[in-house]
């Protein structure tokens, strides 16, 4: 049983199997993670061997969080599931071939009694066209009000090895969903960098705005903020996109009209479309 854990202010969260008979009735028996986690955990990946329970034609995976001690819980689950292993066999030549293409995930390998360690070494064969190597960082909300927490995710596309996500050119997190706290308001530049398997490497960047609390924002197109959309927003923007100016944080949301976190010439010519 295995799956990845996220937890803010947290309270025995844990991942749980229960075994059944039949689709309805009474539970037989439930496996859990060895010790449930509390307080705050950025993600990280847990697994536990669950038994074989007699009788049991059914398994119910549980993702389940406790009631805190104080204040608001939040418990993130993704990938939860079941590994089930084939049966072993024995090696005694190599190199091992493994069949592909297969729907295997993991492989594990077992010594002799009396071994110390086994030392592996992995080929792999590449079969057709990995694609191009896309980096495209997202986030949960893009908007916060600091002091607060960004969540972060990727959907980068091709043969993606290693992630450096770095805030302000600050590498801050190598995990696929990491999170950063961020302590006063203002316009921050996230960037992935992802790597490839023959040394490729793309990166991409998005911003994100942390706003004080009570901080009065534009309107939509705005970017001035004086009261009108005209053309004179269209060339703010055009000059942000060409580095000649930066934008404060309520600038940069009131510019940003297709909400991408990003802005680009999509945002220009929205903005000239609805100016006065």
């Amino acid at each position: 049983m295995h799956g990845y854990i996220k937890t803010i202010n947290g309270k025995d969260v844990t991942i749980e199997a229960r075994y059944f008979d039949s689709r309805s009735g009474e539970s037989l028996f439930t496996a859990s993670m060895q010790d449930s986690l509390n307080g705050d955990e950025s993600w990280k990946k847990y697994w536990t061997e669950i038994p074989k329970v007699e009788d049991s034609e059914f398994i119910d995976i549980r993702m389940n969080s406790g009631i805190p001690d104080s204040g608001n819980s939040r418990s993130y689950f993704d990938d939860v599931g079941l590994i089930e292993w084939d049966s072993i066999r024995s090696v005694s030549n190599f190199p091992v071939p493994i069949t592909y293409p297969n729907d295997y995930h993991y492989i594990q390998f077992f010594t002799e009694e009396g071994d110390e360690f086994l030392e592996i070494e992995v080929s792999n064969s590449i079969i057709g066209d990995l694609g191009p190597l896309i980096s495209i960082p997202m986030v949960t909300n893009s908007t916060i009000i600091s002091p607060g927490y960004f969540y972060f995710f990727q959907e980068s596309k091709g043969p993606v090895g290693e992630l450096e996500w770095s805030s302000n050119s600050l590498i801050f997190s190598k995990e696929n969903s990491p999170m950063l706290f961020i302590e006063s308001s203002g316009l921050y530049q996230i960037s992935l960098k992802i790597k490839g398997p023959f040394g490729e490497e793309n990166t991409n960047t998005i911003s994100v705005v942390a706003l004080q609390d009570g901080e009065q924002q534009y309107v939509h197109g705005d970017v001035n903020g004086d009261g009108i959309i005209t053309v004179v927003d269209a060339l703010l923007c055009a000059n942000y996109t060409l580095g000649l100016v930066d934008f404060e944080p309520v600038e940069f949301l009131a510019a940003d009209l297709d909400g991408n976190s990003l802005i680009n010439v999509l945002d220009i010519l929205l903005i000239s479309d609805i100016s006065n």
